[in-house]
């Protein structure tokens, strides 16, 4: 191997590249695997009506294209955006694509304690009416370490720091708070759609 600086680098560089398209190889079953096994679809019944959803890790918001871990639920109707911030999961503080410091919605009972609330303010009237002190229950009660958004048509149970399809009983509690808030809002979004 006394051969000239250039062919030695040439076959340095064809080591390193061919050491790394087999890792590559390596790796991409897993990968398919793995991507496969990120985001599930299902559908739960609640009272008389089929939601459908995904759940898993990436998961995409529409509008501006980022992506979260949890659940996303399909609504039988549009609704404005509301945003609950849990206080149990906020290592980051409240997401920074939010609305403003002046969208804060103050709500009854002890929710204020669970949950930072956010809607446009000219939604605050019709927030305050979906968030009845049945449905604050309901999310007090059976999720409290979760986001929940709603926005258009979709609920999101939001999962802050944590892969979801790693964890099955966090997607049991999952599919437990999604059927405890759909159970008090699912009926109040199809009496607000035919309004």
């Amino acid at each position: 191997m006394t051969g000239d600086p250039g062919s030695r680098v040439l076959l340095g560089a064809m080591f390193i590249f061919g050491g790394l398209v087999g890792f590559l190889l390596w790796l991409w079953p897993m990968a398919k695997r793995r991507a496969a096994s990120a985001v599930r679809p299902g559908s739960m019944r609640v009272k008389r009506h089929r939601y459908s959803y995904e759940v898993g890790d990436v998961l995409f918001r529409l509008g501006d294209g980022s992506v979260f871990a949890g659940m996303d639920i399909h609504l039988p109707g549009r609704l404005p955006h509301i945003y609950l911030d849990s206080y149990a999961n906020d290592r980051q503080g409240r997401p920074d694509f939010l609305l403003a410091d002046e969208d804060v919605i103050f709500l009854e009972n002890d929710f204020d304690r669970y949950f930072r609330a956010y809607a446009a303010q000219r939604d605050k009237k019709l927030v305050k009416r979906m968030l009845t002190p049945e449905v604050l229950r309901a999310l007090t009660g059976a999720m409290y370490t979760f986001d929940v958004e709603i926005m258009d048509d979709h609920l999101r149970l939001i999962v802050i720091g944590a892969p979801v399809s790693a964890y099955p009983q966090m997607q049991a509690d999952l599919q437990k708070a999604a059927k405890a808030i759909l159970k008090e809002i699912g009926p109040r979004v199809v009496r607000h759609q035919g309004k």
